[in-house]
């Protein structure tokens, strides 16, 4: 069958067009992300630089919470109707996220107390019980990517309330860590990273979810130890970068590395599929081959195209 009025076709596509997004997807994800969580921004750097509780201002910022889960809660419960995954699974989730940010807007209340860096780090648990209640209410269904899209986009702003709390409150959780490691609990801390760690590695090849699909797997225990080891090299990770990585070093290395990261995501898919259909394919390249000259090769390619248009960009826009 072929539409040829273009807005009658636009309107029947409409409904189905987070299929045809492909690895574009993350792009209105990311969007409704950052929506959600801008209000919680705003309140934690009020409160990371002890600026006065202002009732205006304030109580606004958490009224606009309040209002962001409530449109954010309004596509899941109408376009997701089947088999009552709106009301028994999305709008309980999203209660869930409504009761992690409760805890991060009151938590941090107790962090600019006297000695209240003691706290800070306590802190960093809201985000993995969060996602471990979250898992309740994930299941693997196949053919219902719009429910699995939406969850995970609860996962994602648990994910983004965390780094906003942890970065704006880095200092006092860094004077927290240093305390503690001039006591008994940091070997403890060591063995017990590696405890986990080797817990919570995917490692079991049960109960498989859709790959694309966070968490991994089908069985709430196992979704609950693959969230777990998740918080555990995401924090471990952060840590690392906050040290070593929280600088320029260089700007023009600066400029087109992490210039280019969004390019990067749009763009990567493509040359992917180039090399793939160009190189790959017709030379039967084995898999290492393949494997390196499609991991430098998509990297080149995106640097190779990224600069001279970053360059006729700034030809027109002269950065200030």
């Amino acid at each position: 069958m072929i539409e040829n009025n273009y807005w009658e076709y636009t309107k029947a596509s409409l409904p189905t067009i987070y299929l045809k997004l492909s690895w574009l997807w993350y792009l209105p994800a990311l969007f409704i992300d950052c929506m959600i969580t801008f209000p919680l921004l705003r309140w934690t750097i009020r409160r990371s630089k002890n600026i006065p509780y202002d009732p205006v201002t304030d109580t606004g910022i958490v009224l606009l919470q309040i209002v962001t889960l409530a449109v954010w809660a309004v596509p899941n419960y109408y376009l997701v109707p089947t088999n009552d995954y709106n009301t028994t699974l999305l709008i309980p989730a999203i209660c869930v996220l409504a009761a992690v940010f409760f805890c991060f807007y009151t938590f941090q209340l107790l962090i600019p107390r006297a000695n209240g860096h003691h706290y800070a780090i306590w802190i960093k648990l809201i985000g993995p019980i969060g996602s471990v209640l979250l898992n309740m209410f994930k299941l693997q269904t196949k053919d219902m990517n719009l429910y699995h899209i939406f969850l995970m986009i609860n996962y994602d702003a648990i994910f983004f309330s965390q780094g906003v709390v942890d970065m704006c409150y880095w200092k006092q959780m860094a004077k927290k860590r240093s305390e503690l490691a001039d006591t008994a609990l940091a070997p403890v801390a060591i063995v017990s990273f590696l405890f986990v760690y080797a817990l919570t590695s995917p490692m079991n090849y049960s109960n498989m979810g859709h790959l694309f699909f966070y968490p991994l797997y089908s069985d709430f225990s196992l979704q609950c130890l693959y969230t777990t080891g998740t918080w555990l090299w995401v924090f471990t990770i952060i840590w690392t970068m906050a040290y070593v990585a929280n600088d320029k070093f260089n700007d023009t290395v600066f400029n087109y590395v992490c210039g280019s990261s969004m390019y990067a995501y749009l763009s990567h898919y493509f040359f992917i599929l180039l090399i793939s259909v160009m190189v790959v394919r017709p030379y039967k390249l084995g898999f290492m081959p393949a494997l390196f000259l499609m991991f430098f090769g998509c990297q080149l390619m995106i640097f190779l195209t990224y600069v001279p248009l970053n360059f006729l960009w700034e030809l027109a826009f002269p950065p200030k």
